[in-house]
């Protein structure tokens, strides 16, 4: 299963892997099944410092692509919400977990332009 949130193409690779918090139920998740995950950041000319998120199970298969995030915040949101979710399995939990990511998202922009 790959889901991504696209934008334009980055117009630089990633550069090294950053951490994120995690609450307890995604760390468990790690652990338990085997799950190894990747924050990159990159740069977007169109959006300016992007992150890319990629989860990977034991066998280096990825489970989760997010690109193109313009906040870490969104990034570590995203990523706990489908450890502690994992696994995620048939079409409908599949479709139910990209509009769940791609909400919160949406939130985090909407977020940011009430506040403007």
């Amino acid at each position: 299963m790959g889901i991504e949130l696209t934008s334009p193409e980055s117009s630089r690779s990633p550069s090294p892997v950053l951490r994120c918090a995690l609450s307890a139920k995604a760390e468990a998740s790690l652990a338990n099944n085997c799950l190894t995950y990747n924050v990159s950041v990159g740069f977007n000319e169109a959006c300016g410092v992007v992150y890319l998120v990629v989860v990977h199970d034991k066998f280096g298969v990825e489970k989760l692509t997010l690109q193109n995030i313009r906040r870490f915040e969104v990034a570590e949101c995203q990523l706990n919400h489908f450890l502690e979710e994992y696994p995620v399995e048939g079409y409908r939990e599949r479709v139910q977990m990209q509009m769940d990511l791609q909400s919160i998202n949406y939130a985090y922009d909407h977020a940011d332009m009430s506040s403007h």
